[in-house]
């Protein structure tokens, strides 16, 4: 009977053990049903090795970069904890962290980090305090290498915010919204009233990244005249807190994208027309400022849309390449669908002024409507219908496809080390899976020295697949130490993407051209010299598209050659101003091209030392010489010399007139 008692005692309190950890499990099951349904993310085990290692001895390596919200998470969590959350956890702890660091913390566009010039009072300070015996050049290398410097973490701050509010919240791969569970254990970390009403909204946080952005689309004229006030054609609403996911929901298609000012018309009416002799089919989106007159407007259209059956007498040496139904015999070559894009009303007043020059093809690369787009500028023409560029096979596997510049001109030291800082770092790679840069980006001849690097006339992009990265591109932008320390926008294409975490990316792998005629037949180094930067593929050598125009010099018709002083010269052209004009203004017909060996120091006492030379004396100091050969006569390092077949130069010679119209 006793037994029997104890047994059933023993059973009671089993069955109120099973019991407690049937609720425990309930309790539990609520607590880890979070933000996120994405799941946990499993860094590799070496990168969590060297990321405690180096945590746990204060000794953070140059490639963690650590942002100064990674520094409060790891006073207050171990990183065995924050391994344990799911990624929507993350992104919460994260921007929690950064509120409760500062509940005030914006990003202003206007506060550009601004580097101090040399005729500045810091300046003259600086080379005081360095005295007499450095050379003026020396110390000015190192007061900019210092501006850098002091610069660095700012900058890695900001852009390591934009990476990862971007990464959780914004694009295809975010966790786009919270879910907030009062009951969670992460809720309990966050007692404070103030905090809970942050994360409940976490969507405000989006206009203190963009405070630029109104919230308005911009508008969209079609060739006719009608406006439509949000892009064209879009999808059905899409229910999301965050005004760039609704709006990237609405892209579709593929098309040609370009950013003109008035000025740029004429070159503009002359790329419509080899877009059509292309037979093009994409629509163009053309964004353009408020003040951008009717009257340009309707020559744009009229280029596009009015019968075109003429055409140049250089057809009939091509009529056998391009076909028996090459031209409609009623209405010519296809007429183009244009279309005008004001985004005005898309940025706040106060920020209006940071976006003109280089700067708006950042803006059109966000604001067109279109998926997948090519984005050229008005003096580029290309010499393949647009649908071969998208079928690249790089950009194809890729969506994202650019073009080497001219391979010239140094950057220091100090310039390359602030750009290797401004990646992913290693905890961005182990908390938030933002892959670290690689040398898919580190190997390129950008971070070995080379000033330039990207030839932005012509970019393929696949918008879905890299919105975050085009944010990016727009974001570096802001950074007064960057924008110093690059030309214009071409570097920001695919070093946004690189510090985004991106390197879906690649490069035709030719650096441009030179293409014209030998200078001299007779010299075993051959030189070509142009003003035309020239994109030849490496699959077969032939020639896609080239920048600035068809004409021998393209500043010609910016009306800033003083055409007597460049024909005094006399060595190069002719020495007859009237005779210099003509030349310049002559359809551009290239026999020969070349692609300069790549080198930063070649030195040499029989021969060229570098593979480009600038000769300022012409085409508005925009003439570029490019030399078959670098370094001494008898071990010299070759370049790629090309020929054109005959088949080449007439097609180029018909383009080239369609262009010059």
């Amino acid at each position: 009977m006793l037994f029997r008692r104890r047994t059933n005692s023993i059973i009671i309190v089993g069955i109120f053990l099973l019991w407690i950890l049937f609720l425990f499990s309930i309790i539990a099951r609520q607590d880890v049903k979070l933000i996120s349904t994405n799941g946990l993310i499993h860094p590799e085990p070496e990168k969590v090795l060297q990321l405690k290692h180096e945590i746990q001895n204060d000794s953070p390596s140059d490639h963690i970069n650590q942002s100064n919200v990674y520094n409060s998470l790891f006073q207050e969590y171990d990183i065995d904890v924050l391994l344990s959350l799911d990624s929507g956890q993350k992104c919460e702890l994260y921007f929690k962290t950064l509120y409760s660091l500062d509940p005030n913390w914006n990003f202003d566009p206007n506060d550009k980090l601004s580097l101090k010039g040399f005729n500045s009072p810091e300046f003259n300070q600086f080379r005081k305090e360095k005295g007499k015996s450095k050379s003026l050049k020396s110390i000015q290398a190192e007061f900019s290498q210092t501006q850098l410097e002091e610069n660095q973490q700012k900058v890695r701050d900001i852009l390591s915010n934009f990476r990862i509010f971007n990464k959780c919240y914004i694009g295809t791969t975010s966790t786009n919204q919270l879910s907030w569970h009062p009951k969670s254990w992460l809720a309990s970390l966050f007692e404070e009233k103030s905090t809970q009403s942050f994360l409940k909204g976490t969507h405000t946080f989006e206009k203190r990244f963009y405070p630029w952005l109104s919230g308005e689309s911009p508008t969209y004229e079609d060739w006719s005249g009608v406006v439509h006030f949000d892009v064209p054609y879009s999808a059905s609403p899409y229910n999301n807190p965050y005004w760039l996911n609704r709006f990237q929901n609405k892209f579709k298609g593929r098309g040609i994208v370009l950013t003109i000012g008035n000025q740029h018309v004429d070159s503009l009416i002359r790329l419509i027309r080899v877009l059509r002799a292309l037979k093009n089919q994409y629509p163009i989106q053309i964004f353009v400022d408020e003040d951008f007159s009717q009257e340009a407007k309707d020559k744009i259209v009229d280029a596009a849309r009015s019968n075109f059956t003429e055409l140049p007498p250089s057809f009939d040496k091509v009529f056998d390449i391009l076909g028996e139904d090459y031209i409609n015999p009623e209405k010519g070559l296809p007429p183009q669908d244009i279309w005008f894009v004001n985004i005005k009303n898309t940025i706040v007043p106060s920020y209006w002024s940071l976006f003109k020059g280089f700067n708006k093809k950042l803006l059109a690369n966000i604001f067109n409507s279109f998926e997948e787009y090519m984005l050229l500028d008005s003096d580029s023409v290309i010499l393949e219908n647009p649908e071969f560029f998208f079928n690249i096979k790089e950009y194809k596997q890729t969506g994202a496809y650019f073009f080497k510049d001219r391979s010239w001109d140094n950057r220091t030291q100090s310039s390359i080390n602030f750009f290797k800082s401004l990646g992913p770092c290693l905890i961005d790679s182990v908390i938030f899976d933002i892959p670290m840069m690689t040398n898919h980006t580190l190997n390129r001849e950008f971070f070995k020295g080379f000033k330039h690097y990207m030839e932005s006339g012509l970019v393929l992009m696949d918008k879905k697949r890299h919105f975050n990265s085009i944010l990016m591109m727009l974001q570096l932008s802001f950074f007064e130490p960057v924008d110093k320390n690059v030309y214009g926008e071409k570097e920001y294409f695919w070093l946004g993407m690189a510090f985004n975490g991106d390197e879906s990316y690649e490069f035709e792998p030719n650096f441009a051209a030179a293409i014209g005629n030998f200078t001299d037949t007779n010299n075993s180094i051959k030189e070509v010299c142009s003003a035309h930067p020239a994109h030849l593929s490496a699959h077969d050598g032939h020639l896609l598209w080239i920048n600035s125009g068809f004409q021998f010099c393209h500043r010609d018709d910016k009306g800033i050659i003083d055409y007597k002083t460049e024909a005094s010269h006399g060595d190069r052209f002719s020495s007859d101003p009237d005779k210099l004009k003509i030349f310049y203004e002559s359809l551009l017909r290239p026999n020969n091209g070349i692609i300069p060996p790549i080198s930063l120091e070649s030195t040499s006492s029989n021969g060229p030392t570098s593979g480009w030379s600038q000769d300022f004396r012409y085409c508005a100091r925009k003439l570029y010489c490019a030399h078959s050969s670098i370094g001494n006569k008898d071990k010299p390092i070759l370049g790629q010399v090309i020929t054109f077949n005959d088949t080449s130069k007439n097609l180029m010679t018909y383009f080239g007139e369609i262009w010059m119209g």
